[in-house]
């Protein structure tokens, strides 16, 4: 798993598409707090019709900048969906869009 998040960390945008980051998502969350210093920032819950699917969390070290997004299901599995730099908090009311 480790080659493969490297891989995915050092890919270009186009290539990143192509490259499955999934796995245990205690595996993903204690990887990105260890390696990467993140913290989970955020989380929200997609539904069908009224049943939650997945949960889609942000974690991010605000020291760094560095933040990834995980799509996790109930199943225990998640994927990395994207991740980036220049994470900025919006604080406890957000900014205006």
């Amino acid at each position: 798993m480790s080659r493969l998040l490297a891989a995915l960390l050092l890919a270009t945008p186009a290539m990143a598409q192509d490259i499955p980051a999934c796995g245990s998502r205690t595996a993903i969350t204690s990887m990105l707090a260890e390696d990467f210093g993140e913290v989970r920032r955020g989380s929200g819950l997609t539904y069908d019709d009224d049943a939650p699917v997945a949960a889609v969390e942000v974690y991010a070290n605000p020291e760094t900048g560095t933040w990834t997004m995980l799509t996790a299901l109930p199943t225990g599995e998640a994927c990395i969906t994207a991740f980036g730099r220049n994470w900025s908090d919006a604080g406890p009311k957000g900014r205006p869009a």
